[in-house]
C-alpha cells in the first residue's frame, strides 16, 4: 500500500518504502522486512518510527525508532515479526514516520500461514469388508506447500490394515487437497488411528477411531 504523504511533492520531505509490503509466515516462525526511509527535496533530520498491528497475536519489533537522514540520504530500519501462537490469517502492521510536522505511514501485510485436517467420518466401523472416507487438508492464512500423511493404529495385535492415498499432497493458497483412507480386515475390537499431516515444522494429528465387528457383535 503507498504511503500517504501530508505534505506537497516539492517541500522538502521524505518518503517510505518497504522491501517486502506482505510478509507469509508459517505459524509459529519469526520473519523480517526492511523500511527505508529517503530523503526528498532536500529534507534533513531525525525521524521517528512507531507500529501498531491489528488484530493483535502476532509481536512486532522494530530495531531502530528513531531514524536521521541527511540532504538526499537514506536509512532503514528493519520490521521484525514474530507469529507465535497467533491463529492462522491476515495481520494488519501500520508502521507510522513523523519529523516535525511531517506525518507518513504504511501498512505491513503479515499473512500466518497453517493448514487444518479433517475426516470424513467421526467413526469406521467394518462390519463386514473394507471401509473408507476422506481426508481433506486446507490452507489457512495463505499457506502454500507440500504436507505428508502418515498413520499409526492402536493397539497393534488383531489391529485391521490401513490403506491411505496419495501419501504427499500440495496445497495452495486458499485451497483443499483430498486423500481416501481405508481400513480392512482385522480382529472384532475398537481401534485408533492416528492421522499426522506434516509439512516442515507443522504437525498435525487427528484420532479416527475404529470398530471392527466382522460377526458375533451386538
Amino acid at each position: 500500500m503507498a504511503a500517504n504523504y501530508l505534505e506537497q511533492d516539492f517541500l522538502p520531505n521524505y518518503n517510505m518504502t518497504l522491501a517486502s509490503p506482505t510478509l507469509t509466515l508459517i505459524a509459529g516462525t519469526s520473519g523480517n522486512t526492511t523500511l527505508t526511509l529517503a530523503s526528498l527535496n532536500g529534507f534533513s533530520g531525525t525521524v521517528s518510527l512507531s507500529q501498531t498491528s491489528s488484530p493483535s497475536g502476532i509481536s512486532v519489533s522494530l530495531s531502530q525508532t528513531s531514524l536521521s537522514l541527511s540532504v538526499n540520504g537514506t536509512a532503514t530500519t528493519t520490521i521484525l515479526v514474530a507469529t507465535g501462537n497467533a491463529q492462522p490469517g491476515s495481520y494488519a502492521v501500520n508502521i507510522t514516520a513523523t519529523s516535525g510536522v511531517l506525518a507518513h505511514w504504511m501498512i505491513l501485510t503479515v499473512n500466518v500461514a497453517d493448514f487444518n485436517i479433517t475426516f470424513s467420518q467421526p467413526e469406521l466401523i467394518t462390519p463386514a469388508g473394507p471401509v473408507s472416507g476422506v481426508v481433506t487438508l486446507t490452507s489457512l492464512g495463505s499457506f502454500t506447500g507440500t504436507i505428508t500423511l502418515s498413520t499409526i493404529i492402536t493397539p497393534t495385535t488383531g489391529a485391521p490394515t490401513v490403506h491411505f492415498s496419495p501419501t504427499t499432497l500440495s496445497l495452495t493458497a486458499g485451497g483443499t487437497a483430498i486423500a481416501g483412507l481405508g481400513v480392512g480386515g482385522g480382529k472384532n475390537g475398537s481401534y485408533n488411528i492416528t492421522l499426522t499431516a506434516t509439512s516442515g515444522t507443522l504437525t498435525h494429528s487427528i484420532i479416527i477411531p475404529v470398530t471392527v465387528c466382522l460377526s458375533g457383535c451386538v
